[in-house]
């Protein structure tokens, strides 16, 4: 009989994919789908955020602490710029997103888009890939930290 075997991944990493494969495999129309190209940037940053996070002893302050760690997906320059608006992404620096609590609601935000297009933006959170409604962004509170 074959063995199986599983590869048990720290809670805050798999965070960040599973709402992003959701998005990406559309479970139904009444659920926002997330560009592809921006859930692969958004998807690297955090998943480079949580190691550099893990391997500095403390999160990211500045893009020279997380360009190594983008390194092994692409080109940094390529993945930290957004495929949508054309400019680089904000990356809010300093925040541990391993001691963020599941049930912080709403979820500590990492990075996003500038501009996005029509009227929305994707938004990286400590749970995951979304796009909000320029609306929507107005009302985040930035300053809050995990």
């Amino acid at each position: 009989m074959p063995r199986k075997f599983f590869v048990l991944v720290p809670a805050p990493c798999w965070l960040l994919f599973l709402p992003a494969t959701i998005a990406l495999t559309g479970c139904s129309s009444a659920h926002p789908v997330v560009n592809q190209k921006d859930a692969e940037n958004l998807t690297r940053i955090g998943a480079a955020y949580d190691r550099a996070t893990k391997q500095l002893g403390h999160p990211p302050q500045n893009p020279e602490q997380l360009k190594p760690f983008l390194k092994e997906y692409g080109d940094p320059e390529t993945i930290l710029r957004s495929p949508q608006d054309r400019l680089p992404y904000v990356i809010l620096w300093g925040r541990n997103i391993r001691n963020t609590a599941i049930q912080t609601m709403p979820p500590p935000i990492i990075a996003y888009e500038q501009q996005g297009a029509n009227g929305k933006r994707y938004v990286l959170t400590a749970m995951g890939i979304m796009p909000m409604t320029d609306e929507e962004f107005q009302k985040v509170d930035l300053s809050k930290k995990s």
